[in-house]
């Protein structure tokens, strides 16, 4: 695990850790392949580009995804908080992780397609 993802894990406590953990470990089985980023102030996995980020808050916790990953499931979505690129949970509401790893299948997939892949080895200057 990343050092900063640990870090932020390490300062939650539960459920928010349980959902956290939960939501982390449907990611990296849906998209193995994907690596692990701290950025935003939250956890988060990249796919030759961007693919999911996800937090607490004080009154919801949500995953982050572009919205084009979004739209194909407006119908799913429709019962949880949104914004254009957010989909808020109440803390009353465990982890919806068959509709997360659907969304996370659909944008890797068209990360692997649609996507230059990455090089993760950059030359400093």
């Amino acid at each position: 695990m990343n050092s900063l993802v640990q870090q932020y894990f390490d300062q939650l406590t539960d459920p928010h850790r349980e959902y956290m953990e939960s939501i982390r470990a449907i990611i990296k089985t849906t998209a193995p392949d994907a690596t692990e980023v701290f950025s935003y102030q939250m956890p988060g996995f990249k796919l030759n580009g961007s693919l999911i980020w996800y937090a607490c808050f004080k009154d919801h916790y949500a995953i982050y995804m572009p919205p084009k990953y979004l739209a194909p499931f407006e119908n799913a979505l429709r019962k949880f908080g949104r914004t254009k690129s957010a989909v808020k949970f109440d803390y009353n509401t465990e982890p919806p992780l068959e509709l997360i790893a659907s969304l996370v299948e659909a944008g890797a997939a068209y990360n692997r397609e649609n996507l230059p892949k990455k090089s993760g080895n950059k030359v400093k200057k």
